[in-house]
């Protein structure tokens, strides 16, 4: 992971602390910056296309 990358999750890490008062809100950002951390494994990434189309064609 780069410098700034790092940088602007640990930025985004301290608003959503601070900032978001909502705890469903505050959990479901925290996993998405959680998320972003690790990165996606390449059967998460089709996972997540095929469940993109799949809605687009609903």
């Amino acid at each position: 992971m780069s410098e700034i990358t790092s940088r602007i999750l640990k930025s985004l890490d301290i608003l959503v602390r601070k900032d978001i008062q909502q705890e469903n809100l505050k959990d479901t950002i925290q996993k998405y910056i959680d998320d972003q951390r690790k990165g996606f494994s390449f059967a998460e990434l089709t996972i997540l296309q095929y469940q993109m189309l799949v809605q687009k064609e609903a």
